[in-house]
């Protein structure tokens, strides 16, 4: 079987039939499906289902069906079917099924949502794997050398000691860097085409599992048995860590390979090094205050020319995904340590650990700023520390440190799960972004429930935000998401099409932008501080089709794919040639680049027509029709395979993203399998219905010592065991519609169509 992968980027749309619009709603204070909206209670406004053309096919509709349409012109719906064969687990499944059945379209945000991220992911764990893995193990060895060779010329006990640590600092990012746990993946990824496929690439003989001889760079040998036990702790992710390398406290849970590092053995291993690089901290005040600590990894960095190039390497490219650490960072400390003893970079471990030396140097690090996260729900404002490569200070997460203190008093008074759960996720970040509704929602979690001083705390955290230059959004891949989904939260003016003034939109654009909120979080765990086929077929004429008409989003997220393309081409990252993965059908950054942003593109222009009233185009409407083949095309050169591999046919993610400490619980967000939006839309020919894909977002609490991988996730998700829907999100659901059936055959189509037979 041979594709033509030209991903030629077909353009239209359908004529749009202008509606009347309706008055503005305001949304309630409480949205429990009980309730009756202010429009409701007035009669509001209704779409007339009398004149949906197409409205047959959906069969017999239920009352909350009917009511919905009429009322908000759409309503979202769980998937028919219950067989995980028959479900899609994809967005773009639905698009190619709607394809296959000549149903029409509704393209909503939740596609390019999904489609970025799956770019942010991929191209993030290639560049960690080719470019990154290398460079951290050439720094970590140099600067082991480096330690040990200062460690050797020590004589006091206490310049020994100090030495001795640095060695082992090192020494154990290195081993957890080479040294494979139990139980972990293969350093080559398999690729297991779906069932039924036959690829054209020859299957890769995965690598054994077996207790091959592993490679390790030798660890000297007077810190060897220490680093071994600190080695293994971590690879166990759990338990506590003694004080013999790093004095303050780790949460070794937090250590577990999660999100897209669960592929392949180097990225696990690449997830640990990482994490202890990241995470352990070596504070400069009170009783765990470790000046020497700081000043002999310092020491390692001047005297090691190529280990300080490595790492600045490393920080530097990773910067232009998730931007700079949050705790001060060793760079910083070093540049202090050369000021406070004459000749550093060469200073023998006796002068480094003088009183006087600690003394001018403790001086120094006074000067340095204090984290600007917290990373627990029952910690107070944090020292001053030292990271080595501190983990990333994303600026919902500093908004987020105001609402600390009312989430704790909350948390003690119940506790309210309901708000232990929101707040600190994605409604806690859209609230802090400025959505009035989100604040509502966990201020006001259930009727005669009102959180005020954690309203205030939001008002409190949301003068950071509104305190930003503009160019912070523009600094950093993650921030730039962010900025993105941003453009979900802000009320739409009263021209805007009146599906979107309805308060039933304004809560699916909230879903969708918490579940790009959990996706981005997933991308990003490892760094975040935690607080279409050309084809020679008969095109049938396309039905109509619509794309949800929010060009900001479409537009910030092409500028943000654009952003990273720029930084990583000025880092010298090759992005013109295949990556070297031993696959024919790899393909070029740059590539995978074009075609997204093509299709972002296309999304951003469709939307604008649409909102100027403008009819579409032929050609538009054909591509809309095409959609889910495009994007499937666009995930498979994403895996750099030729068939979607079964692995990467489910779109579900995980992340946990907020600790509590006390509780010994995380809380968990996570995006399921797609479910179903049906909506009227303007047709050539009048009002017709169309169906389309959104993402399902939940978010529940998970005890710390089981936080979840992907793969449980959708373990759990398989079996049916899937945590409930939130309950804000109630008022725009309703039943499953049955299976829509093909008009005739069905369009078949050539090229990779995994959704076309799903019974949806």
């Amino acid at each position: 079987m041979f594709y033509r992968i030209s991903l030629l980027l077909m353009a239209g749309i359908l004529t749009a039939c202008p509606m009347k619009e309706p008055p503005r709603q305001t949304a309630p204070t409480n949205t429990s499906p009980k309730q009756k909206t202010p429009a409701a209670r007035r009669g509001g406004t209704s779409w007339t289902l009398s004149g949906v053309g197409n409205r047959a096919r959906l069969g017999k509709l239920t009352p909350r069906q009917k009511k919905l349409l009429r009322t908000q012109g759409f309503f979202l719906a769980p998937q028919p079917g219950r067989k995980p064969g028959n479900r899609a687990t994809h967005l773009f499944h639905v698009y190619e099924r709607n394809d296959y059945i000549a149903f029409p379209s509704f393209v909503t945000v939740d596609l390019a949502i999904d489609t970025t991220h799956a770019y942010f992911d991929a191209v993030l764990r290639e560049v960690e794997s080719l470019h990154l893995v290398p460079k951290l193990k050439g720094a970590l060895s140099a600067l082991m050398k480096e330690a040990e060779a200062v460690r050797r010329g020590a004589r006091t006990r206490r310049s020994k000691g100090a030495a001795a640590r640095a060695v082992a600092y090192w020494a154990v990012a290195l081993r957890l860097l080479e040294q494979p746990a139990t139980g972990d993946a293969p350093d080559v990824e398999t690729v297991s085409p779906p069932a039924g496929m036959v690829p054209d690439e020859p299957a890769r003989r995965p690598a054994p599992k077996a207790k091959a001889k592993v490679q390790l760079t030798p660890v000297p040998a007077t810190v060897k048995r220490l680093v071994t036990s600190t080695v293994a702790l971590i690879q166990k992710a759990g338990g506590h860590l003694p004080d013999s390398i790093v004095r303050a406290p780790l949460d070794l849970t937090q250590m577990r390979p999660r999100g897209h590092y669960t592929r392949t053995g180097v990225l696990q291993r690449f997830f640990r090094s990482m994490s202890w690089l990241g995470m352990a901290s070596f504070p400069l005040k009170g009783k765990q205050a470790d000046v020497i600590g700081v000043m002999f990894l310092a020491r390692s960095l001047l005297g090691s020319i190529p280990g300080k190039k490595d790492l600045e390497r490393v920080k530097s490219v990773t910067t232009f995904f998730v931007g700079g650490p949050d705790a001060a960072d060793l760079t910083a400390a070093a540049r202090l340590l050369a000021k406070a003893v004459p000749n550093a970079a060469k200073a023998p471990a006796d002068v480094l650990a003088r009183p006087a030396s600690l003394k001018r140097y403790a001086a120094g690090l006074a000067t340095l700023p204090s984290p600007r996260i917290r990373s627990t729900a029952s910690s107070t404002d944090g020292p001053a520390q030292v990271r080595v490569m501190g983990r990333r200070a994303f600026e919902d997460n500093v908004a987020l440190q105001t609402l600390i203190g009312a989430l704790n008093d909350i948390a003690t008074k119940g506790p309210d799960t309901e708000s232990m759960v929101r707040a600190p996720g994605a409604l806690g970040s859209a609230a802090l972004l400025g959505s009035e509704l989100a604040k509502r929602l966990i201020v006001n979690p259930k009727p005669g429930v009102t959180h005020t001083a954690l309203g205030q705390a939001i008002d409190r955290g949301r003068l950071h935000i509104t305190g930003l230059p503009a160019g912070r959004w523009s600094q950093d891949a993650y921030h730039g998401t962010l900025h993105a989904l941003r453009s979900l939260l802000p009320a739409p003016p009263a021209t805007a099409p009146r599906m979107l003034r309805t308060l039933g939109w304004r809560l699916r654009a909230l879903q969708a932008f918490s579940s790009g909120w959990a996706e981005l979080r997933h991308d990003t765990i490892l760094y975040g501080e935690q607080s279409g086929a050309e084809c020679d077929a008969p095109e049938p004429p396309a039905p109509p089709g619509w794309v949800e008409p929010v060009p900001q989003i479409y537009e910030r997220l092409a500028s943000m794919v654009l952003g990273l393309d720029k930084r990583l081409r000025g880092a010298g990252i090759p992005l013109k040639t295949r990556p070297s993965t031993g696959r024919p059908y790899a393909r070029p950054l740059a590539d995978k680049t074009k075609n997204l942003v093509g299709l972002l593109h296309f999304l951003r222009d469709v939307a604008r027509r649409e909102l100027l009233g403008k009819p579409l185009t032929v050609k538009q409407r054909e591509r809309i029709t095409l959609l889910g083949g495009e994007v499937e095309w666009l995930l498979i050169s994403l895996a750099n395979t030729e068939l979607l591999a079964k692995r990467d046919q489910d779109m579900a993610v995980i992340a946990d993203v907020f600790t509590w400490r006390s509780a010994g619980q995380a809380v968990e967000v996570g995006v399921g399998h797609p479910e179903l939006i049906y909506a009227i839309i303007p047709g050539p020919k009048g009002p017709v219905l169309a169906r389309g894909a959104v993402m399902s977002y939940r978010a529940f609490l998970q005890p710390v010592k089981n936080r979840l991988t992907d793969p449980e996730w959708r373990k759990r998700l398989a079996s049916g065991r899937i945590p409930a829907r939130p309950t804000w999100l109630r008022p725009i659901y309703a039943e499953p519609v049955r299976a829509i059936k093909p008009i005739g055959n069905g369009v078949s189509r050539c090229g990779p169509s995994s959704g076309t037979q799903l019974k949806l």
